[in-house]
């Protein structure tokens, strides 16, 4: 059996007291990942999820720029 840090009822105070409660499953290419690596770098930003959800919430592209990499991003 796998090593838990927490319980079970501990782990749901946890969840249950989250602020963010909606959670999206993302996957990526190995070379995506080194990219977001590297941008978040460059930002000096280490915190995975505050850059996603920054460049998700506050970033902004253009539907020309969508077109444009839509092979690259499906």
């Amino acid at each position: 059996m796998a090593y838990r840090p927490y319980t079970y009822e501990e782990n749901m105070v946890r969840e249950n007291s989250r602020k963010r409660k909606n959670r999206k499953q993302l996957c990526f290419t190995q070379e995506e990942l080194d990219l977001i690596d590297r941008n978040m770098k460059s930002l000096g930003i280490t915190n995975f999820s505050y850059y996603m959800r920054a460049i998700a919430c506050y970033g902004k592209i253009t539907s020309e720029e969508i077109r444009e990499l839509e092979d690259v991003l499906e």
